[in-house]
């Protein structure tokens, strides 16, 4: 949960930059990807502090809301110190990450590989071999099941037509999402409409009842 709304006391927050991201994110995003990787120390002190939180919370003791409130404050400055201490490695795992967002917010328009190297803040060439290594997919493959899981979504809830979700899911064609559809998920669309339309009717099917008497 992001505490964008929260009232936090300013003092030296600047020194810790990574507090910026716990605090002012861009947007919410429906998927959320890490923005810092915490190592087991510091996760230790970070489950303490909770716990204490939980405890404050529990017992409703006189100045809890001011007990509670430095706590939040401790975990996220715990946070915050430790993201400040990445080594190169993890740094690239965030920038690959940080590709990986933009691709999530914008998969429905085009997007370049020379753009998401950008994003991430490499060379194309490195970019590509970093994000397969760190992703286990190239980023054209990274963006196609972004999309497909889209479409498969459009076409679940909504009467719309093919072309359309086609689309509205960033493919250039009606024609090209049906066969890349089809060689992914072994389905046309229009097969993989029926299938899950065939499943509620079969979830939400009711026998009539029998008298007995």
């Amino acid at each position: 949960m992001y505490l964008k709304n929260w009232q936090f006391p300013l003092l030296d927050w600047k020194s810790l930059p990574q507090l910026v991201k716990l605090l002012a994110p861009e947007n919410n995003d429906s998927a959320i990807l890490p923005i810092m990787h915490i190592e087991e120390d510091s996760v230790a002190i970070i489950r303490r502090q909770i716990d204490e939180l939980i405890d404050e919370f529990s017992d409703h003791k006189p100045g809890y809301l001011l007990r509670t409130q430095g706590l939040m404050i401790a975990i996220l400055v715990e946070i915050a110190r430790h993201a400040g201490r990445q080594d190169p490695v993890d740094q690239l795992y965030f920038q690959i990450c940080d590709a990986a967002t933009y691709c999530h917010r914008n998969f429905t328009g085009a997007i370049t590989l020379d753009k998401l190297a950008a994003v991430a803040r490499m060379s194309r060439r490195n970019f590509t071999r970093r994000f397969r290594e760190y992703m286990d997919c190239s980023p054209a493959e990274y963006l196609l099941e972004l999309r497909l899981r889209h479409a498969e979504m459009l076409l679940a809830t909504s009467r719309r037509g093919v072309t359309e979700i086609a689309l509205d899911s960033g493919f250039g064609d009606g024609n090209y999402f049906s066969r890349i559809f089809r060689e992914k998920r072994k389905n046309t669309p229009s097969q993989f409409r029926q299938k899950i339309e065939n499943k509620l009717t079969a979830k939400n099917y009711l026998p009539a009842s029998i008298n007995l008497s």
